[in-house]
């Protein structure tokens, strides 16, 4: 019987990562999370670049303790395929008001990172208050479905650092951002570059333990997001363009394209628990 298990044991293992069908490939991990780094932890969600072929040009994410939750895939092959880039049109003459005018081209345009933003209406969470952000990280556990930590793995020096940080009364938003479901085009460098960010500031207050800011990373990309927003990195003004796209992403002068990108946050969830 020992022998049997052991050869069924090296079958599964020479099948991991070898079998696949249509461009998925089936990968599965022997530890569990808890045992896992951070830094192995979030890979898949935030930075999937590092797992697929470099042909990939857009990653789906969703978390799996709420897969039974999702809309139907199929609606996110249509936004994949059909929402999230517009194509560019060359300049032409066309009429106008009965008159022959020149029309200037229209630039592509892709929507590089989608995802949702929490909707904390009604919620209680007031940012004048000292406790703002630890209530807010309670919120966002309580709206993945975890229970609230004990001391010893609250990841108090995070929060209290974007407390510090965060200047509420000013113009730039800090908008808490949910991660639930995330879409990302993985070609462009400025995507790569707010991801890498991300992926670094989860790292970063983790301490190297597993388990110290689990569960964060919706707090961590929010507060990047705010950061590039004080920055200008993202343009904010109320355009057309972002009631349709999201903020754009502004190219240093070395990285101008005829084509414009975005990041889309989304309105919540109705699936998400009722605040």
């Amino acid at each position: 019987e020992k022998s049997n298990s052991q050869n069924t044991s090296t079958s599964t293992n020479d099948w991991n990562g070898n079998v696949w069908s249509n461009g998925w490939r089936l990968v599965w991990v022997y530890k569990d999370e808890e045992t896992l780094s951070e830094a192995d932890y979030m890979l898949p969600k935030i930075t999937p670049g590092t797992l697929v072929a470099e042909n990939v040009t857009k990653a789906l994410y969703a978390e799996p303790q709420h897969l039974s939750s999702l809309p139907p895939v199929q609606m996110f092959w249509y936004l994949m395929a059909r929402q999230l880039d517009g194509k560019s049109q060359p300049a032409k003459s066309g009429y106008k008001k009965g008159r022959l005018v020149d029309i200037p081209p229209v630039p592509g345009k892709h929507i590089v990172l989608f995802g949702h933003a929490y909707d904390t209406y009604g919620s209680g969470l007031d940012p004048s208050r000292s406790n703002y952000m630890t209530k807010l990280g309670e919120f966002v556990l309580r709206q993945k479905g975890l229970p609230i930590r004990q001391h010893g793995t609250w990841p108090k020096r995070q929060l209290q650092a974007y407390l510090n940080s965060v200047d509420f009364q000013d113009k730039v938003e800090f908008q808490p951002v949910d991660t639930y479901i995330l879409i990302y085009n993985l070609g462009y460098k400025r995507s790569r570059r707010l991801r890498c960010q991300w992926y670094e500031e989860q790292l970063f207050w983790s301490d190297g333990l597993p388990g110290t800011n689990r569960n964060m990373e919706d707090m961590s990309l929010s507060y990047v997001v705010y950061q590039w927003r004080l920055k200008g990195w993202l343009s904010s003004d109320m355009s057309e363009d972002m009631e349709t796209w999201g903020e754009r992403m502004l190219e240093e002068p070395s990285e101008e394209s005829s084509s414009q990108y975005f990041v889309r946050f989304h309105n919540q969830i109705k699936s998400r628990v009722t605040y």
